[in-house]
């Protein structure tokens, strides 16, 4: 796992570094989703929290990052009554088919929260069918050890439908993936909902980054991550990873709730399809109500 398999090669990158001017969270009508149909998820070293009942059908993930390392929460639907153990043991097994066996579906979810920085929270919409679910952290600690080795698994269950919950139609930042460019509307997010339209033709994530420094800018922040997630840096972070929705799937639309401060960030997209390893970025500033 390495921040070039979730953001890119600059040397790869179609770039598209259009700033955004005017970009804020005031001038459109407040975003709310209605109704409610909430998991929670709070992440740490090394365990996960996890409250809610949700019911089939579109569920809101609330992911939020409490520990002082990177998270994920992969998400795949198991067979009944599949425990925590022995998810955790077809994990760390040699066997490839050890976790397929244990699926009710093969895969993981989509789409579904991705990579978390320290402290930061994002939420995502998504549909959940009745079932019983696993997840786990497929990333490693500086020591290399994996964090679903050393506990970062959790199970849970989704009761029959219907879910209440419907996505926000008014106040929203509209993001859209084409296989060229990412570009963004002119509306600011409003409670920091996005809604995401995938218009590509390829599976791809959309990582927020929020830079650190003055002097940051996309391609300091592809080299410390890339040393991040390979071999390990003590070096001063020039962005973190504010939110990540993986598994946009073609055609589809998302919608993520993000944190949108006074700062300046940077929308990169990744295509998941190993064939083609096509990378987007687009930097764009957020400025004070």
């Amino acid at each position: 796992m390495t921040f070039r398999r979730t953001v890119a090669r600059v040397s790869a990158v179609l770039t598209v570094c259009i700033v955004a001017a005017g970009l804020t969270a005031a001038g459109a009508p407040a975003a709310h989703a209605a109704g409610s149909n909430d998991l929670n998820v709070t992440a740490s070293e090394y365990s996960y929290k996890v409250s809610g009942k949700p019911k089939a059908g579109l569920t809101k993930i609330n992911f939020e990052n409490s520990g002082s390392d990177y998270h994920v929460f992969a998400i795949v639907h198991l067979k009944p009554g599949i425990t925590k153990k022995q998810l955790q043991a077809a994990l760390a097994s040699s066997d490839q088919n050890a976790l397929a066996n244990l699926e009710f579906q093969v895969g993981l979810i989509s789409p579904r929260p991705g990579l978390l920085g320290p402290g930061e929270k994002v939420s995502i919409v998504t549909n959940l069918v009745e079932g019983h679910y696993g997840a786990y952290d497929y990333l490693s600690n500086k020591k290399g050890q994996l964090n679903y080795e050393l506990g970062m698994v959790t199970t849970f269950d989704v009761a029959p439908g219907p879910s209440t919950l419907t996505p926000p139609d008014s106040g929203v930042l509209e993001v859209n993936i084409s296989d060229q460019q990412i570009s963004l509307g002119s509306q600011g997010a409003k409670n920091g909902w996005t809604k995401i339209t995938n218009a590509s033709s390829a599976n791809r994530s959309l990582v927020l980054a929020r830079y650190l420094k003055d002097n940051a800018n996309f391609r300091t922040a592809d080299a410390y991550f890339n040393a991040y997630f390979g071999r390990g840096t003590d070096a001063e972070p020039p962005a973190v990873i504010a939110g990540t929705a993986d598994g946009l799937l073609p055609g589809s639309t998302t919608y993520v709730q993000l944190q949108y401060d006074e700062a300046r960030y940077v929308f990169v997209s990744v295509n998941q399809d190993a064939q083609d390893q096509a990378e987007l970025h687009y930097d764009f500033k957020v400025k004070p109500n």
